[in-house]
This record gives C-alpha cells, sequence and structure tokens, in this order.
C-alpha cells in the first residue's frame, strides 16, 4: 500500500514538481507500515526517514542501531529516500552523503536502493557517470530492473503477460545485470509458490533466462525463509542455468558475511546451490574479485564491466 502511494504519487509526476509537504506525507505512511513483515516494516521505516529529512548521519547512526541482519535492509530503503529526494528535488547530495557516512560493508546495498529510485521516478539511465566508481556500483541497475518489474505488476494486476520489461539503454551488460533485479523481484512476489514462479521465467526469452535466474538465487538466498528440499526443486527446475542461480546465491551470501548478518538457514541453501559452504562461497566471491579495476576490461576490442567478469568467473566455476 505505502509502495503503492509513493509510485503514484511521486512516479507520476513527470516533470517532478513535488514540494516538501508531499514529500513528508508521503514518508508518515512509509514510517507506518507495519512491523509484522520484519523486513518490510524495517525497509519503509528508513524509506520514510529519509524522505522525511533526516540528516544522512544521524540516518547511518540509526541503522548501526539495530540488528545486525536487518542493517542491510534498512540502508536499501534508507538509500532509496536519499536518491528519491535527490532526483525529485534537484539535489545530488542526500544519497552521496549517506554513502560517505555508512560502514563499506553495505555498499552493494546503497546501490541496490538508488537504483530502485531511479526505476521508479526516471527510468533513463543517467548515472553513467559513476557506474564504474566501483564493482558493486552495478548493482544501481539491479535496482531498477527490481522497481520496473514491480511497476510492470502492479500494470499487470499481477498476471505476467508477455515479456518482463526490458532496459531502456541499448547495452547488453545494462539489460544483463537489469534481469538480475527482476530475478530479484519475481522471488519476492511468488517464492511462496515456486511452481508458478518458474512457469513465469519458462515464458520469457531465452537469452535472459541466465541472468532472471541469478536474481532467484540472490533474493532466496539472502532472504532465506526456505527449506532445502524447495531449493533442491529450484536447483532441479533452473536446469543448464543452475550455475547462474548459484552465481546470485554467491553474491547474497558474500554480502550477508560481509556485514555480519549471516542467517542461520544460509549454509543450507549455499551447500544446496552451491555446493560449498558459506564460508567457502564467501571466499570463493573474493578470489574471482582478484585483479578487477572497477572500470572493467576489453576483450577483443569489447568492453566488459568488471561486474560483467566477476560473473562469469563464478559461473564458469559452477
Amino acid at each position: 500500500m505505502a509502495l503503492g502511494s509513493l509510485i503514484s504519487s511521486v512516479a507520476s509526476a513527470n516533470q517532478f514538481k513535488i514540494d516538501q509537504v508531499m514529500l513528508h506525507s508521503l514518508a508518515e505512511e512509509l514510517m507506518t507500515v507495519s512491523d509484522a513483515d520484519k523486513l518490510g516494516g524495517v525497509f519503509f521505516r528508513f524509506l520514510g526517514l529519509s524522505v522525511k529529512g533526516v540528516d544522512p548521519y544521524d540516518l547511518a547512526l540509526k541503522v548501526n542501531e539495530l540488528e545486525v541482519r536487518w542493517r542491510s535492509v534498512a540502508a536499501e530503503g534508507a538509500a532509496m529516500g536519499f536518491a528519491v529526494m535527490d532526483i525529485v528535488l534537484g539535489k545530488k547530495t542526500r544519497w552521496s552523503h549517506f554513502k560517505g557516512q555508512i560502514q563499506q560493508c553495505y555498499l552493494p546495498s546503497l546501490y541496490l536502493g538508488r537504483g530502485m529510485a531511479i526505476g521508479l521516478i526516471k527510468p533513463r539511465c543517467y548515472f553513467h557517470h559513476d557506474v564504474e566508481e566501483s564493482m558493486f556500483s552495478w548493482l544501481t541497475i539491479d535496482g531498477m530492473g527490481f522497481s520496473q518489474a514491480f511497476l510492470h505488476h502492479l500494470h499487470k494486476l499481477g498476471k505476467y503477460q508477455g515479456l518482463l520489461p526490458l532496459h531502456d539503454c541499448d547495452d547488453k551488460t545494462h539489460q544483463s545485470i537489469f534481469d538480475q533485479g527482476i530475478g530479484r523481484f519475481l522471488w519476492l512476489n511468488h517464492g511462496h509458490e515456486l511452481p508458478v514462479l518458474v512457469k513465469i521465467i519458462n515464458k520469457q526469452e531465452k537469452h535472459r533466462l541466465a541472468d532472471l535466474w541469478s536474481g532467484i538465487g540472490a533474493a532466496s538466498t539472502f532472504l532465506g525463509a526456505v527449506d532445502k528440499e524447495n531449493m533442491e526443486y529450484l536447483k532441479q527446475e533452473a536446469g543448464i542455468y543452475a550455475p547462474d542461480l548459484a552465481v546470485g546465491a554467491s553474491l547474497a551470501c558474500r554480502i550477508r558475511l560481509a556485514d555480519g548478518s549471516r542467517m542461520p538457514h544460509l549454509n543450507d541453501v549455499i551447500e544446496t546451490l552451491c555446493g560449498i559452504n558459506a564460508q567457502e562461497c564467501a571466499e570463493l566471491s573474493e578470489q574471482m574479485m582478484d585483479k578487477l579495476s572497477p572500470y572493467g576490461v576489453d576483450v577483443n576490442g569489447i568492453h566488459y564491466s568488471s561486474y560483467h567478469v566477476w560473473r562469469k568467473r563464478l559461473r564458469e566455476f559452477f
């Protein structure tokens, strides 16, 4: 409900002529989301606080006051809110200020949050100047894919007819990471009904399937709440894309171990999807980053992002 209001009140305003009063009213609504769903409650509360105008420094302190398992989620919500404010009000300082105050282990969440804001409000990519500032800054595009999939879901009233949305930049690397974000949304929306999830994926174009499965691997590993039997079913249904499922799981595993929020389910999920334990998976992810420039690499005259190369290395391993 709250996110729907954010979309209708903010994303639909093409000229971004939105005043502080409207933004504050949106923030109040976001902050009243029940914590019965702890994950959503934390995300929306910090999204609301950032939109309401809480100083980035103070909000970074509030993130660190949470139980460690909720900090990445809170950082993502706050980052989305600050990015919304930057885009709508035209002062591109809040998100960067927050980034300067938060611990480095939460960087992936910050870029995901920024991408969600861009995807809801200004889908056309305008962040090329800094998308290669670090390997995980490419997750901005993942976040865009997530929020564009959500908009598509609302438009179709929950019925995925035809293909899922495409990224609006003519770049294969962008589309690849964008589709990973769509895969994450599909898991969040249909992870409780796996046959439906698989049916939706199988309707998509074949060249997009690997990245959709990667997103499902990332979301299912990060969020958990699934048993080993269901993860084995998921791996079986992925078929030739099981290595891509493992790539996404590796990303989530690295984030969980880097920020200290290792969940009880993590080792079982990683062993099922990746064939190694969680610690080994995190170490492998670090090894695959060795000697990767944030500006990517050129191979036979073709430029590849560092994030693309990292995922390719992981896939070849699995």
